[in-house]
């Protein structure tokens, strides 16, 4: 005989199963193909609101998004595949009618032997007109497999309140990424992040940096920090890095060329060996202005005690 209660728990089981299935779409052709497809979907239908989307096929394939954008979408689940999502010149998480406050993420490598790769190009992933109120980047390179985030130089985050490299996964901005008024990039100690395009922050925007960030393009902010023990920050030829603290035991190499304007340094280590004529250092408030290799310190422009002692060809130590 059956207790009701056994009825009832077995029904609140199959209901969680289905709702678990409903909540999360996979692609399923390993060609690629259009977005608004329902063939490509594994329920035969487009993803609805607030549904999640995964791509795990062990295949390197193009995803494109034209006409009608795609509902919004909850979370974006890259796995073992190597995805190209072309998004046809608009935005991908769009704000549907009647929803004002929301949240969307992207994973890219979020399972074991998931090496996984993600290049968005030719539009905004988060559209920045929405109600978007907590977009967010993960990518997982715990696995041994390479885990990498490519924007284009066609395409653009949008703006996104958490990225986080996590393990060995890499981020590559040859777009712009956009953190907002107050988001953050967080490297894990053997992750790279390296801008070629342009990553930009409000005042109160944050990079934890622990592994490395290389930057030939834009890297700029009104105020904000970036800090790390043991985290590098290298600026290659053409690179600008502006309006960031930088502190907390970071590492800073800039390149011939390469130009660093800073509001306030302290416990950063500045390393110019790599570093020439061309190079500038600024220290724009508080320290005056440095133009290393040209051994010019113009620092009557403003009161400063602990002035950095300098040796040229092995690294300099800031501590005021």
């Amino acid at each position: 005989m059956l207790h009701l209660g056994t009825v009832l728990a077995a029904a609140a089981m199959l209901l969680i199963a289905d709702t678990a299935a409903a909540d999360e779409l996979r692609w399923v052709n390993e060609l690629g193909g259009a977005w608004n497809d329902p063939a490509n979907w594994d329920a035969g239908r487009v993803p609805g609101d607030g549904e999640g989307v995964v791509f795990d096929l062990d295949a390197a394939y193009t995803v494109t998004v034209h006409g009608d954008r795609p509902a919004m979408w909850s979370r974006f689940r890259v796995d073992r595949s190597r995805l190209t999502l072309d998004l046809g010149g608009d935005a991908l998480a769009v704000q549907p009618d009647g929803v004002y406050d929301w949240d969307a993420g992207i994973e890219v490598g979020a399972g074991p032997g998931s090496g996984a790769e993600l290049t968005v190009t030719n539009g905004i992933v988060f559209d920045p007109d929405s109600g978007l109120l907590d977009a967010w980047i993960r990518v997982d390179g715990t696995d041994p497999e390479q885990t990498r985030l490519i924007v284009a130089a066609d395409a653009s985050t949008g703006r996104v309140a958490r990225v986080s490299l996590i393990g060995t996964a890499e981020l590559v901005v040859d777009g712009w990424m956009d953190l907002g008024f107050a988001g953050e990039l967080l490297v894990g100690p053997d992750a790279r992040a390296a801008v070629a395009g342009d990553i930009t922050g409000g005042e109160f925007a944050y990079v934890g940096l622990e592994g490395t960030l290389e930057v030939d393009g834009l890297v700029s902010a009104f105020e904000s920090s970036i800090a790390g023990s043991d985290g590098v920050l290298r600026v290659r030829p053409g690179g600008l890095v502006e309006g960031w603290y930088l502190y907390n035991g970071l590492r800073v190499t800039p390149e011939q060329g390469a130009l660093i304007s800073s509001p306030y340094v302290a416990d950063t280590v500045v390393d110019l060996r790599d570093a020439g004529d061309e190079t500038l250092f600024e220290i724009n408030e508080f320290y005056g202005l440095a133009v290393f290799e040209r051994v010019v310190f113009e620092f009557d422009l403003c009161s400063v005690s602990g002035a950095p002692e300098v040796v040229f060809g092995e690294s300099i130590e800031w501590g005021f």
